[in-house]
Order: structure tokens, then sequence, then C-alpha cells
């Protein structure tokens, strides 16, 4: 019963208006069938508009027979609004409805043959297509699911004109329904611009007195925190004040040297558990209460467009809530649900403050936006160590620069308020009036940039805090703290001081400036140290800082602890992440043995393993290898005096070998790596000459002083080892018996790596001493040196150097005594079998064969690019590293399982033209669920 009475109440209403005005007042919103074809007055923001059009404005009604002009309509003519909107939106007019205006007929009108067709005369005139929505302020709404349906909501707008270059206007037509469609859309004959608030807004010196009552009280402004917004939720003082913060915010300011324009609208992004009074906070702030801006659910932004959609059929820009809300605010709720493409919109938008649209349509607009931001993390929050590792861990903030685009991130979790606050929770009354507080708010978005000064002190509080914050909490991969903070630090201060009402006036008492003091500083970098608190960033910054820093005293820990395989583990990895069967290829040990290494590095933080792309060095590894290139930088500058005295007599080759000579101050680069060295780029040893064989005899005749003190290379040996230190090794004919034996073989070449290892950190390298020749003696050393001696690199030289030179003495004394002989077999070439060839050995010829076959495999295997591609989604998914990937690291992830490079480039241009993968300017990918499936 009171349905129907609201309806008669409301047709009586119409009817009289009509009377009264000639058309009906309402709002777009309110808009309904009883309306269809009367004359009506609303506002609206326009979404998206076609200009460019024009038609036929008169139009002639004919016979079909005699091709008698029985009419001549003038579309224009209000009248006719029927007519036009058929011409317009089908571009076509129905013979049927112009009967009424052909009354003279034709003379055989009643003969079927002679029936009426409409044509139109060459008269044109312009028209437009205009899209519209409710203005957000005038939506009623008491539920989320109606705000969403009203909000969302696009109306057509037939228009013969041109409509005005402005976002707000005002337009009177008529309310047509479609015949194809049902649905309402409109012919209008006049679109007015609407003033905008800001423009029209009128501030007196009686406001700014009501207005420093309320805001400049420090009691009042204490519950304008607590109860001024959804006081209905209780202990999130931060998060509101936050909220109040951003809508006290101008729209762009001066920095603090009045030299550069910088953005003075601030982002606050609210990131947690769900049901902790993110959305209602937002709620309240727009359409159920302060109606300031609008609000927007990700959920239904790909319908409506966040930022902008097309219509293809009308090749028309849809501009979305944060467009439309230029200098405005919106809370948008929910981001973590954006897709793909609209994160990398709003990545321009936040960047930019602008859009640029360069498609099958072209449009740019201002986005000059406040915007609240709330998203959900991927688990509870404390499922997390640190709560920036939450935050972190969203597709939103997926690349950390993402971070630097937010003024203040602050966390919601569960735990924040306790059960007894919730459920004994008691809204209190606001402390300011809804018409004083949303003046104020417009009070400040029309602020112009030089409204807005800076005290001296406060000038020095900005910088000064600056430095603070950038030295405590600086961090590339996590940049909540970066170098834009001072930025950051002024846009709060300037906010706190809006909040706060601090204006100059001249002597008159009229409105001059916002003075931004010393105070306001404070208070922006208090709110800063409270969100750094609160995603506990402080703790989780020390500990990075233990991962990646390396101080002194770790760096000469690491050094003591690292054997040379470990450092030439590292050293492999300096151009990029390698798995263990390569490892394994490039220093000449087995995989097994080099994961044995993994421990000791991971322990140290040097490097990360994984079975996606294998081991990686960490920025603490990379640190280390610096170091340990500055050390050899020093090394490699000795004086030529200091190298020709160094070890001249025990070279890397012995006589036997072929003979080398020492002495040249040359640098000589390492072509290889060794396992008992570090593969540096360059070698620190004299470069080697090689003797004649006069010089080869003459040195077999002279012996070298294992150990032997020198100016230049003392004894590492103490005086109780003195005995010890004087042993000498003949180059006799004992000796070059000895020399055939594998086990006196690998300890004389340890012992001259660990004296050299001593003298210049590294020794001679012994994977090329024990390859030398391939003899079956050199082959079996080396095993001997795998099975019992590999343990001694470990050592350091002082301790190893005595006891390597006490068991070649005892091993010689046994030799000369008859325990052991030497094999008859020992100069004879190694088998095939014995000792396994290096890879980088392998002649050419054979390695373009192999790569030919494979690539005939290839051809021969259909299931090739099917994997190829499944494994190209899949590290796009789910990066190795756990951020972002960019194209060239994706690349050379796939180059590692085994795939050719031009067959990965032209799988991934096959993926991105099809839009499963999304290819940013900067090169980052990302997977574009939407047609993932497809």
């Amino acid at each position: 019963m009171e349905n129907e009475l609201e309806k008669i109440l409301r047709e009586g209403k119409i009817t009289k208006e009509l009377l009264e005005k000639g058309y009906v007042e309402t709002k777009l919103s309110k808009i309904g069938a009883e309306l269809i074809g009367k004359k009506v007055r609303f506002k609206a923001v326009i979404a998206g508009e076609s200009v460019g059009r024009a038609f036929e404005s008169r139009a002639l009604v004919k016979c079909s027979n005699c091709k008698k002009v029985l009419a001549s309509i003038n579309l224009l003519d209000e009248k006719n609004f029927e007519l036009l909107y058929e011409k317009l939106a089908f571009n076509k007019i129905s013979a049927k409805v112009t009967e009424p205006f052909a009354d003279v007929g034709c003379s055989n009108k009643k003969d079927k043959r002679h029936e009426l067709f409409v044509d139109f005369e060459s008269e044109f005139a312009d028209y437009s297509i205009v899209f519209v929505k409710e203005l957000p302020e005038q939506i009623e709404a008491l539920t989320e699911d109606e705000y969403q349906s009203l909000a969302t909501k696009i109306w057509r707008v037939y228009y013969p004109n041109i409509p005005p270059n402005t976002r707000r206007v005002q337009i009177l037509g008529y309310v047509m329904k479609n015949r194809l469609t049902n649905e309402i859309e409109f012919i209008a004959y006049e679109i007015l611009p609407l003033e905008e608030e800001l423009e029209s807004l009128k501030i007196t010196k009686e406001d700014h007195e009501i207005f420093k009552k309320y805001f400049g009280d420090e009691k009042i402004l204490n519950e304008i925190i607590e109860n001024q917004i959804a006081p209905h939720i209780v202990s999130r003082n931060d998060e509101k004040l936050s909220a109040l913060l951003v809508l006290h915010s101008p729209c762009q300011i001066y920095d603090i040297f009045n030299g550069r324009l910088i953005r003075g609208s601030l982002r606050v992004a609210w990131v947690g558990d769900t049901k902790t009074g993110k959305s209602e906070i937002g709620k309240d702030l727009t359409y159920l209460y302060f109606k300031l801006g609008e609000i927007v659910f990700a959920e239904t932004s790909s319908r409506a467009g966040l930022i902008y959609t097309i219509d293809t059929n009308n090749r028309v820009i849809i501009w979305g809530a944060v467009v439309l809300n230029d200098k405005k605010f919106v809370f948008l709720d929910g981001v973590h649900l954006l897709q793909p493409e609209e994160i990398a919109q709003m990545r321009e938008v936040l960047e930019q403050q602008r859009v640029k649209v360069t498609r099958s349509v072209s449009g740019e607009r201002y986005a000059r936006t406040r915007i609240i931001a709330t998203l959900n993390s991927r688990k509870p929050m404390k499922s997390y160590f640190y709560k920036i590792q939450g935050v972190m861990d969203t597709n939103f903030f997926k690349d950390p620069v993402d971070v630097t685009r937010w003024d203040i991130i602050l966390p919601f979790c569960g735990k924040d308020v306790k059960p007894e606050e919730i459920a004994e929770a008691r809204p209190k009354e606001r402390p300011v009036p809804k018409e004083i507080f949303n003046k104020h708010v417009l009070w400040v978005w029309s602020l112009k940039p030089t409204e807005i000064k800076y005290t001296e002190q406060a000038k020095d509080k900005i910088i000064s805090y600056t430095k603070e914050l950038l030295t405590e909490y600086h961090c590339s991969e996590y940049p909540l703290i970066h170098n834009g903070i001072r930025d950051v630090l002024t846009r709060l201060s300037v906010a706190f001081a809006c909040l706060r009402h601090s204006v100059v006036f001249d002597l008159e008492g009229n409105f001059q400036f916002v003075e931004v003091r010393e105070q306001h500083v404070d208070e922006a970098k208090s709110f800063i140290d409270k969100m750094i608190l609160k995603l506990e960033y402080d703790g989780f910054i020390a500990r990075k800082k233990e991962e990646t820093d390396l101080s002194e005293e770790e760096f000469q820990e690491i050094v003591e602890e690292l054997n040379p395989v470990e450092i030439e583990i590292l050293r492999c990895l300096d151009n990029g992440p390698k798995s263990s069967p390569q490892l394994a290829s490039i220093i000449g040990i087995s995989e097994r043995a080099i994961k044995e290494h993994y421990q000791k590095l991971r322990k140290f933080r040097l490097v990360i393993t994984s079975q996606g792309f294998g081991v990686a060095l960490t920025t603490k590894g990379i640190a280390f290898l610096k170091r340990i290139d500055s050390l050899e930088r020093v090394k490699i500058g000795q004086t030529e005096e200091e190298n020709k005295l160094s070890l001249v007599k025990i070279s890397e080759n012995p006589s036997s070998e072929g003979g080398y000579r020492s002495g040249s101050s040359e640098v000589v680069k390492s072509r290889e790596p060794e396992i008992g060295s570090p593969r540096f780029p360059t070698s620190l040893l004299p470069p080697r000459t090689l003797l004649s064989t006069e010089e080869v005899k003459e040195n077999e005749r002279e012996s070298v002083q294992i150990g032997a003190k020198t100016p230049s290379a003392p004894s590492a040996l103490s005086a109780k080892d003195s005995d010890i230190s004087q042993f000498k090794v003949e180059l006799d004919e004992v000796h070059e018996q000895l020399m055939k034996d594998p086990e006196y073989y690998c300890l004389f070449w340890l012992l001259i790596h660990m004296q050299q290892k001593m003298k210049f950190g590294f020794g001679p390298l012994l994977n090329k001493i024990f390859r030398l020749g391939q003899t079956k003696c050199k082959a079996r050393a080396k095993v001997i040196f795998e099975e019992k001696y590999k343990g001694i690199l470990n050592m350091p030289p002082e301790d190893a150097i005595p006891l390597l030179e006490q068991k070649l003495k005892d091993r010689r004394e046994a030799f000369l005594r008859g325990k052991f002989t030497i094999a008859p077999d020992a100069d004879e070439p190694v088998d095939a079998k014995e000792i396994e060839p290096e890879p980088k050995h392998q002649p050419k010829k054979e390695k373009k064969d192999v790569k030919t076959l494979d690539k005939i495999v290839r051809q021969k295997d259909p299931g090739y690019y099917t994997r190829l591609e499944k494994d190209f989604i899949e590290v796009v998914k789910h990066p190795p590293l756990g951020k972002q990937i960019f194209d060239f690291e994706a690349e050379t992830f796939l180059l590692q399982r085994g795939y050719e490079v031009d067959d990965i480039r032209k799988v991934a241009e096959k993926l991105i033209e099809a839009g499963v993968i999304i290819r940013f300017p900067d090169g980052k990918l990302d997977l574009n669920f939407s047609r993932l499936g497809g």
C-alpha cells in the first residue's frame, strides 16, 4: 500500500513540475520508466564523449510509388524529439512514426502500392554521443550492492551539438527507451557546464574563525582524530589520522626551496587482514555519510574501469573513477583483486599523474587524485615475521618500485584491537558538524601552491629528518624509505599544517597563506616513525643489513672460512646464476663435490639456491667479490722488485715439465679456474717465459730451498721449526724418480701452493698441474689429492707448510729405505677412462655437430615448442628470484634449461601477441590471467 501511495505521490509531483516548469528536476540515478517521453533536467559527470559526428537534419516523407513529398520535417525542432532520437540512435526513421506528419497524403494512398517512406535532405548538423554518470555526492544508497550498481552505471545521451569542455554538466532533455535494448537513454537539447565546487567555494572571515575553533584546538583535534570518521570503529586512531591527512592535502605544492612544483595530494595504502574496518572507513568517507569523493570496489572495476575502458562499438574512451575525480578524492577498496593490466594502468597514473591512451582511440586526462587504497595480504598478517613482508607479498606491490609511489602504508591486523574493546564499542558523537568539516576539506582542496609557505626552522627540520631516515632505513629491495622521502616528509608536514588550520592573516583579517611550522614537521616525522614501527620495518632493515652489508670483521671471517673452491664458485656466478652441472664443468670437480660447498656459502648468505635457477649471488656475495677484487688490485700494484723476489726459483711448473722462467713484471691472465685457486681475472704471479733446453738442464743441477727465508718472502715457520725449514729438496736422481710417485708429486705441489698462498693469497693451479702431460702418475696424484689431502687446503698456510714438509721428508726417507717403489707405468699416457677430459678441450667441430644434431632433434620433436611455452609461462608466473621478472632474465633461465635463444624469443613474441603475457615498457613481464585459459 505504501509503495502504491509513493507511486501516486511521485506521479503527482512529476505532473505538477511539468505544468509549472515544463520539465522535471531530478537526479540521474532516480530516473525510471515513469519518466519515459517526459522532459527532465539533471546533473551528471561526463565519463566519455564521441564528437565529430554529423546527420541530415531534415526528413522528407514520400510516397513510395509516385515519389511525391508529403511532408518536410525539421528534426532540430524540439517537438520532433522522438524523430530526432530515432535518427541519431538508429540512423533511420520508421515510416510508421511519420504518418501523423503526412496529413495530405497521396491521392492514391488507399492503394496498397502507395506506401510511405522516409528520405533525407542534404542539410547537415553536428551531433555527439555523451556518456554520463551520476555525481558521486548525489548517490543515495544503503548497501554496497546498491551503491555499486548506481556508481558504475553509464547512461547514453544523444546531443545535436558539441558538449562543453567540462566534466560536470547540467542536462535538459527527454527520457527515451531504446527499442532494441530496452535501456533508458536521453535526447538532450541543452548541456550546460556546472561550476566546480572548488571554483565556486567562498571562504569568509567567519568561516576561518569557525575552522580555527574546531581544528586549532588541541583537545578537539584529538577528538576529531578518534571520532570524526567512522566513530563506530575503535582503536584505529593512526589509521583515521592518515585518512584525515589525505583529505587535508592540497593538490600541488612547492618544495621547501620553492624551486620545484611537486605533488601535494597524499596517497595512503592500508594492507592487512579482512574484517578489520578498512572498507567501513571508506564507506563513511563517501556515500554513507560525508560524500567526499567516490569509493570504487575492485571486484567491479573491470566492468566500470578504474582508469579507463574503451567502448569499441562507438570508439570512445570511458574514463574511470580515478580520472573523473581529478583534484578530488577516491577510495579504492580491494586493489589486490585488480587484473595485471589494471595494475599497469595504476602504475602510470601514480607516476605521471595523468593518463595517456594511444590505442584504437587516443585521449589524455589528468589524474591528480588523492587516494586511499585497501588490499589484503596473501596470508594473515600474523603469519609474517615482519609485517612489511605482508605488504610486499601482494600482487599490487609485486615490484618494489611501486612502494615508493605511496606516502603512507599502514597494516591492519586482526589482533590490533582487543576483543573487549570491539564488544564494548559505542559510537560517540562526531565533534565537528558535517557541513563545517566538508567545507574545511574543500577549502584545503582549493589552495594554490603559492598559498603555502615554510618557516626556515621547518625547512631545516625537513632536511635533518631526511638525512636521519635515509641513514637508518634506506633499503632498495624494500623501499618504504627511499630517496624521495624528503618530498613525502614535506607533503605530510603541509597536510598537518592544513589539518591544524595553521594560517596567516593580513592586518585586515584576510587569509594570506598556510604556514608550515617546525611543529608540523615534528608531527610528520613522528607519524612516519609510527608507520615504521607498525610495519616492523626497523627490525626488518636491521636483519637485511646483516644479510647484505659486509663489515670488515665479517669479511675477514669469511676469507678465513672459505676455501679456494668456494671462492671459485662465487667467481663463476659473477655473470649470472648457474646450475650445479654447469659449475662442476667449469671448475673441474664432480657435481656432488660442488653441492657440498653450498652449505657454507649459504651460511654466510653469499648465495641463494633454487631448483628453478640453480645458484645465484646475493647482495652480500657481490659485495664480498668486490672486496676480493679490491685486494687483488692492491696486490697487482706491488713493485716489480717484490714480484722478482717472490719465489723466483719455485715456479708453477718444475723443470721436468718444460720449465718456465719468472721475473717479468707483466700480469698474465689465468685462462681457466682450477681447484685450490680462486679464479682471479689476473694472476698475481710473475709471468712465465719458456726456458731453453740448456737452462732446463742447468736448473736440474740447482736445488730449491723450500721455505727458506728471503728478504721479500720470510718463512712462515717459527724458530722451533727451524730444523724442518732447512730441509732441502735436491733436484737429483732421487727427486726425479720421486716426481713419478703420485703421492710425492701431490705433496710437492701442495706445498708450493700453500707457500704461495701465504705470500699472495692463492697458489698455483693444482688441476692444471695434475693434467699436464696426462700421465698416469698425475692422474693418480689427483685421486690421492681428492681422497687424502684435499682438506689441507682449508688449513692456514702457516700450519699446513710444516706438515707438508714433514710428509715430503718422510716420503723421501721411505723411498730410500725401499718401503715402496715407483710404478713402471708412471710416465705412460693416461687411459681415457682413467681421467675425464675437460669439456672445454673438445674440438669446436664436435660441438658444432652436437648443436646441429640438437636442432634436428628439436625439429623432429613436436612437443619442443609446447614445453617451451609452458616453461616460459611458468618462469613468468613463479619468478625464480621471487620478484617480477624482466624479459632478459626469463631468457637467461630458459637458456639454462637447454632451449635455443631464437626459439625463446619466437615463443615470447607469440605469447605477447596472444595477450597471454604482458610486456611493460621497462621490459618487465607479467601474466594476463584473463587470457591464460585460452
